[in-house]
């Protein structure tokens, strides 16, 4: 809590389970350039528990593991399996695109649209409460503005699967105690809103 370190969080033994990030480099020279992870490349992540421990799944993870931070002990782990999504044509194609319109404005690039996966990570995000419980934010569906957490408590067991009509960024923070719950919600123009929930029974 004062800025002390208290110890290495082993990030490797989380990645490791999963295949290296492929990542694109476009440039002008002497005119700047960009980085950025190849589609469907990326996923899992890590989330301090606030007592000690960190919750991480590597990008092709299909559960959850809590590590003691500074060893590699793993002290609990998610109960339900999520597994990896298929990528559909049109879904692929949107990203392809996507990739393209950004590189375009550079004069060269290492993009490898064939490199493109047919298959995305499950778990998009990691968080964790107030109350200590873990919410791993599901990949999101397909031209769908819908949100999907499945809820862990603090040993990994699974209290409920909530999923919400809004979109919601995979880098915007998610806070909950008790049952309510705070999202930054994105509109059709990507503009943030902070709205509450209530979790229900």
């Amino acid at each position: 809590m004062q800025g002390k370190p208290v110890g290495n969080m082993p990030y490797t033994r989380c990645s490791a389970a999963g295949a290296p990030a492929e990542y694109i480099r476009a440039e002008t020279p002497k005119q700047g350039g960009m980085t950025g992870a190849h589609p469907f490349a990326t996923g899992g992540g890590l989330a301090p528990d606030g007592g000690g421990g960190v919750w991480c799944a590597a990008p092709r993870s299909a559960r959850v593991a809590l590590l003691r931070a500074g060893t590699v002990d793993t002290i609990a782990q998610t109960t339900v399996d999520i597994p990896n999504v298929i990528v559909g044509s049109d879904e692929r194609a949107a990203e392809i695109a996507r990739v393209e319109k950004v590189i375009a404005k550079y004069t060269s690039d290492n993009f490898d649209k064939s490199k493109t996966l047919s298959t995305k990570p499950g778990i998009a995000a990691l968080h964790t409460d107030n109350d200590g419980r873990l919410w791993v934010q599901r990949a999101k569906k397909f031209n769908r503005n819908s949100t999907t957490f499945d809820l862990f408590d603090a040993r990994g067991r699974h209290l409920a699967r909530i999923a919400l009509p809004v979109k919601q960024s995979t880098a915007m923070p998610v806070r909950a105690r008790g049952n309510p719950l705070w999202l930054a919600v994105l509109d059709d123009d990507d503009v943030k809103t902070i709205v509450q929930f209530r979790i229900g029974n």
